[in-house]
């Protein structure tokens, strides 16, 4: 089996012995692409086991694509109908501990922290997810989210506006909502 076929749908034994048989030795290089291949499992248990396996060999955790997709990019966006945030909550929170860049841009998906914000799920099944993410330093609201050739607008300015109830806004992540104002009031964030 290729290390990309054991990666991506083979079992951890398959990517430990493509792994084993790779030659020459796998580069960072390579280890941070078959990271990116082994975060489109789709079976969380297995995902997780390989991608915490291949962090601990040494690929870095903000392995990205050449158009700058990173694993969080990969998580909240295609692979979103295929989480189970309960279970894969631990993972999200590995891969920022490891470097996953949260305010990351890829020019079709944007940022993790803006995917993040439009997933349709339920706030209970992120608890996890937004324990991890909201702990991070650095985390940018600022930055623009829309699309090309329409008026600037923040992602701190979406999320406000959706909770606007005299706008007509409704609340769509209230816990996010609410986690973003208190990160934005802590002293310690510029930009406020």
């Amino acid at each position: 089996m290729s290390l990309f076929s054991a990666a991506k749908r083979g079992e951890f034994s398959e990517l430990i012995q493509a792994i084993n048989e790779s030659d020459p030795p796998l580069t960072r290089e390579r280890l941070d692409r078959t990271l990116m291949d082994a975060v489109g499992d789709k079976e969380p248990a297995r995902r997780r086991q390989k991608v915490e396996f291949l962090l601990e060999r040494g690929a870095h955790g903000n392995a990205s694509t050449p158009s700058g997709v990173n694993a969080l990019h990969a998580l909240f966006g295609k692979l979103r109908r295929l989480l189970d945030f309960r279970e894969d909550g631990p993972l999200v929170a590995r891969l920022i501990a490891e470097g996953a860049d949260l305010n990351q841009r890829d020019p079709k998906w944007g940022t993790p922290l803006k995917m993040l914000w439009d997933m349709v799920i339920s706030e209970e099944e992120l608890t996890e997810v937004y324990d991890a993410v909201f702990s991070t330093p650095g985390l940018n609201f600022g930055c623009a989210v829309n699309r090309k050739g329409t008026p600037r607008v923040s992602l701190m300015e979406q999320v406000r506006s959706r909770q606007q109830p005299a706008e007509g806004g409704v609340p769509y992540h209230p816990e996010f909502a609410r986690r973003m104002e208190d990160y934005l009031g802590q002293a310690h964030v510029p930009g406020r």
